[in-house]
């Protein structure tokens, strides 16, 4: 009788022991996806990592999820999580309507292509999207990038190749740099960035002196800056009141790739813009992508004059770079720079009022470096100017 109740009791205990272990193996996925989903959404720091590490696990755990990962390239996001884990199952739990989209955007993206087994069609490989840049730029995903390209083995062109060395360059990638250059022996390659970076009270001088010699305003009629982080000095500031907007070609990446973020020069940050390259035979407007001030923080202007002033650099002459401040309200194709900094100083006439706001938009249409920096945006604290029914616009060299 002992004997039996100590079986049965065993048997409990099995019973018990394997209702655990059959319950944390149904719970582990979600409770996982739960602590990536916390942190990953809500930017919470772990041992410095970015919160990206977090969203891509989060997917992982449960693809379904991607849509309610912040406000970013959401797609973007699960398809980053199906390149990094090598599982194209996270890809097959979408909807044939979602997976459409995805594949025409994402039709030209060899890394996930490569996923898909589908690397043997042709396709116009010169083309990058955010989800190459972010395989492109990490050295720890570099084994991955070579034996893509060496299975792909396409003819690139040589521009497309010169500036993605530029952007390995930039983000300190060598290993990848010095395989591409090889590679596709690069010798004549050269890198080029601007020597040094003005400082944003002399690029103000600057506009105060030209104005006062041209169009006799003294400096102090000259307003304050009316525009967060001009100098983009503040990484906090620069991503809470700039975005990067890809204005054109939203669902079809294949159309042009460009690539923003800040860069050092002389431990001074400005902001970069580059993209590899833009195939436009199949569009009527050109591909664009620049900086924009963001939509909640739109300047909201009085009657009078305003100013407009950024510095800028570019490398290839490629770039066609302008401005763009409201309906109706934009520059000229702002002349190339010949790698050496240049300066835009464009006078507003809001005398009658009618421009209720501005965004600023400071954008390129073209392929290669375009570099920003001090941007200002005042008031000229006067009624009457003499060139009123016109615009003053001016590019000048620094």
């Amino acid at each position: 009788m002992k004997n039996l109740k100590t079986i049965f009791s065993n048997k409990k205990e099995i019973i018990i022991t394997l209702f655990i272990i059959v319950f944390l193996f149904l719970s582990i996925k979600p409770f996982l996806f739960t602590i990536n989903y916390f942190i990953g959404n809500y930017h919470i720091k772990v041992k410095g990592e970015s919160s990206e590490k977090y969203v891509l696990r989060g997917i992982k755990y449960n693809p379904g999820a991607y849509k309610y990962f912040g406000t970013g390239v959401r797609t973007g996001n699960l398809i980053k999580a199906a390149v990094l884990y090598e599982d194209i199952s996270i890809y097959n739990t979408l909807d044939k309507d979602t997976k459409k989209k995805i594949e025409l955007k994402y039709k030209d993206n060899f890394y996930f292509q490569n996923v898909l087994n589908n690397l043997d069609k042709k396709r116009e490989w010169q083309h990058l999207d955010e989800v190459s840049y972010f395989f492109l730029r990490e050295k720890k995903y570099n084994r991955l990038t070579i034996s893509i390209l060496d299975k792909l083995n396409p003819e690139f062109d040589k521009e497309f190749l010169n500036n993605i060395l530029d952007f390995l360059k930039w983000q300190d990638n060598i290993e990848l740099f010095n395989y591409i250059k090889k590679k596709h022996k690069l010798n004549d390659y050269e890198y080029i960035k601007p020597e040094n970076a003005i400082k944003y009270k002399d690029s103000i001088l600057k506009v105060k002196d030209i104005l006062f010699k041209e169009l006799n305003i003294e400096k102090e009629w000259i307003g304050n800056n009316l525009i967060e982080s001009p100098d983009f000095e503040n990484q906090k500031d620069y991503n809470k009141y700039w975005f990067f907007s890809n204005m054109i070609n939203r669902k079809k990446y294949g159309e042009a790739s460009f690539y923003v973020d800040l860069d050092k020069i002389n431990n001074r940050n400005v902001a970069k813009i580059l993209n590899l390259f833009i195939y436009n035979s199949k569009v009527k407007h050109p591909a664009s992508g620049g900086l924009w001030y963001k939509p909640e923080y739109k300047i909201n202007l009085k009657q009078g004059f305003y100013i407009f002033s950024f510095d800028y650099w570019t490398k290839t002459g490629k770039e066609k770079q302008g401005f763009w401040l409201s309906r109706g309200i934009r520059s000229p194709r702002l002349p190339y720079t010949k790698q050496k900094w240049k300066k835009v100083i464009y006078i507003l006439n809001n005398k009658n009022g009618k421009i209720e706001s501005v965004r600023p938009l400071i954008r390129m249409f073209g392929k290669g470096s375009f570099w920003i920096d001090n941007v200002f945006l005042g008031k000229l604290e006067l009624k009457k100017m003499d060139f009123e029914g016109r615009f003053y616009f001016k590019v000048i060299n620094l």
